[in-house]
């Protein structure tokens, strides 16, 4: 684990000077490339102007994101879900031209870093009697690495290079926070006291270390930058012991004694969605991607109507897999009907500021601001 005197140490570098011309131009437009073709610009709009309702103006917490803007008032932050919603208002800013969308994005990413503990953990928070009272947190590793996607998401759309340095800080951080609970298998605890390696959260964290060294090396922190590359690298590893050949897919956990989670596929979540998630993230791909998304078709072919799966909002990303593998329409036909059953039910809980993010992403082809 590299410390807080070793991320401070490391000095700025022009980024030129570690990137050719055309290396760093894949970095500044990266995941862009292919926005100029846009689609349901108008639903973006609409469902970035929900995510903006829950947008928090409150002193110490102004600019975070709840967790949902209910008739009480936004009570609860989840920083995984108001990563993922930022990944949306990014990417609604890209199909829109509207720029309070990706500002909200920056300004709630100032909140994240500003939060930071000094391990680059951030913790949840309730509004506990009129008073914002710190709580724990769902996993460390996946906070991180989601908050790393958010930030190239938001430089990526806006361009903004001072926003980007002010928020180098917290950048460093969240590479370190991945780090802090690596193990020599590559694969991180959920948390430094919850010993589980969840497939999930290790394509999260490849990603979002993939994201930190990308911002590192943009930053002309080549230090962190290396650091990023060899965690993810070690990760990658990790993830490929996860695959099980005689069942021709992943196992979705690994426990503290080496006792792995067989999946079963009748079982949407956690079991199906984890298979899907190396595909979302484009971990697994060619052959593997689409046998993995044949399985998810045959064994879970209502997973994209909420209204038939318990209203499960945290499977959208799914849909993600299908644009990656080619298939557009299925991911299409998804989008349609995750955001008709959202809202024929009045966006109600559990449908998410993050869920609407995630969904955005997935009607308007901006998965790849992932990669």
């Amino acid at each position: 684990m590299f410390s807080q005197k070793d991320i401070i140490g490391v000095q700025p570098k022009s980024c030129l000077a570690w990137l050719s011309a055309a290396a760093v131009a894949i970095m500044l437009v990266g995941a862009s490339a292919g926005h100029a073709q846009v689609s349901n610009a108008s639903n973006a709009s609409a469902d970035a102007d929900w995510i903006m309702t829950a947008v928090i103006d409150d002193g110490s917490m102004n600019g975070a994101i709840g967790m949902y803007p209910d008739s009480n008032g936004l009570t609860h932050i989840r920083p995984y879900q108001a990563n993922l919603a930022c990944l949306g208002l990014a990417r609604a800013s890209a199909v829109t031209g509207d720029r309070r969308y990706v500002n909200a994005a920056w300004n709630y990413l100032n909140w994240y870093a500003g939060h930071m503990d000094t391990l680059g953990y951030v913790h949840d928070w309730d509004l506990v009697h009129g008073v914002w009272t710190q709580g724990g947190y769902d996993s460390t590793d996946s906070y991180a690495a989601t908050f790393l996607l958010a930030v190239r998401a938001a430089y990526r759309v806006s361009d903004d290079a001072t926003k980007l340095k002010n928020i180098s800080w917290g950048i460093q951080v969240a590479v370190n926070a991945i780090y802090t609970t690596q193990q020599s298998d590559g694969m991180t605890w959920a948390t430094p006291a919850y010993h589980v390696k969840y497939l999930e959260d290790q394509v999260e964290a490849y990603r979002g270390l993939n994201a930190g060294y990308s911002l590192a090396m943009l930053l002309g922190l080549s230090d962190v930058a290396n650091k990023a590359q060899s965690y993810a690298n070690a990760m990658e590893s990790g993830i490929a012991t996860l695959w099980n050949s005689p069942n021709n897919n992943y196992n979705w956990a690994k426990h503290e004694d080496g006792v792995e989670q067989i999946t079963n596929l009748s079982t949407l979540s956690p079991d199906t969605m984890e298979e899907a998630w190396p595909v979302s993230f484009k971990v697994a791909t060619g052959s593997r991607a689409a046998g993995l998304l044949k399985s998810v078709n045959a064994f879970q072919p209502e997973w994209d109507k909420p209204a038939k799966n318990h209203y499960n909002y945290d499977v959208i990303p799914m849909g993600w897999g299908y644009y990656f593998n080619g298939q557009r329409a299925e991911a299409h036909t998804a989008a349609d009907n995750i955001r008709k059953d959202a809202i024929a039910a009045h966006r109600g809980w559990p449908f998410t500021p993050g869920d609407c993010g995630s969904l955005i992403l997935l009607e308007t082809d901006g998965e790849d601001l992932v990669l």
